[in-house]
């Protein structure tokens, strides 16, 4: 039978994740050292000795995630358990895109540091939240958002009865009380952003003029001392970058294959975030 490896998205994390696999496994700690040399600060201070409140910040959330998932994937396959499917939760996606070599890990670690900049900078830390909400119908969370006040829906179907809401902090408060009261368990989410919720959509589409992104394709791959936040690593101007971007982008000249597609979908997934400030969830 086929193994199938899912990556997760926001919300999974934990202070120290990655920290044991990277004492039992040199090419592990490679790739973490790597991550702290390309994105020019300590990632892994921020993984293992941080507090959970400096990680849950998107911008930093978001290339530990692939960090982990990456070296996760790559472990396995060392030890013979190499995947026959690939598929990504969220930023999640970019962790099957480098497992897929559809995406080198340094160009991947680049897009998933700025989609963290970018969202926090359309909704700042605080405004918003995010809560699983379990045992529970989603018309019936449904219904129940909308009866709060303020800006509150629902962001994902995890799986039967794991809901996701997300939206303006109090909002969220007041719905998950409501699905409590319903019958519901409610698990807030340690994150810094309301993912994939109007509030969100409404701040980066009024960052800049909208743009048509129709033509861009999903990025999912199914293929065989207490560290504060660091400061934003001024990463959209330098000049790798460009040279990077360019390179995905001129992928679909060469012959077509799902791989390369989905490294494009990652590619223009850069593209709006930087033009319309607005992208992808969670």
């Amino acid at each position: 039978m086929p193994t199938a490896f899912l990556f997760a998205g926001q919300g999974s994390q934990s202070v120290g994740m990655g920290k044991d696999l990277a004492s039992s496994c040199p090419d592990c700690a490679a790739l973490f050292e790597r991550a702290d040399e390309v994105l020019r600060f300590p990632l892994r201070r921020a993984m293992w000795e941080g507090s959970a409140d400096d990680l849950r910040h998107t911008a930093v959330l978001q290339p530990a995630l692939l960090a982990l998932e990456v070296a996760q994937a790559r472990h396995l396959r060392a030890m013979g358990l190499g995947p026959g499917w690939l598929a990504g939760h969220s930023v999640g996606q970019y962790s099957a895109l480098v497992v897929a070599e559809s995406l080198p890990f340094e160009e991947a670690l680049h897009l998933v540091r700025e989609r963290g900049l970018l969202m926090q900078e359309a909704v700042p830390d605080g405004v918003g939240a995010m809560a699983a909400v379990l045992g529970l119908d989603r018309a019936e969370i449904r219904r129940l958002c909308r009866i709060a006040a303020g800006v509150v829906g629902i962001a994902s179907h995890n799986a039967p009865g794991n809901t996701v809401i997300s939206g303006e902090r109090a909002a969220v408060a007041e719905a998950s009380a409501l699905c409590k009261e319903a019958g519901a368990s409610i698990v807030e989410l340690p994150v810094s952003a309301p993912c994939c919720s109007r509030r969100a959509s409404a701040s980066w589409s009024s960052a800049a003029p909208p743009i048509s992104c129709s033509a861009a394709p999903a990025a999912t791959c199914w293929t065989s001392s207490g560290a504060s936040t660091p400061p934003p690593v001024s990463c959209r101007s330098r000049k790798p970058r460009r040279a990077s971007r360019r390179r995905i982008e001129a992928q679909p000249k060469r012959p077509r294959c799902e791989k390369r597609s989905a490294a494009l979908g990652a590619a223009t997934d850069l593209r709006r975030f930087r033009a319309a400030r607005c992208g992808p969830c969670c």
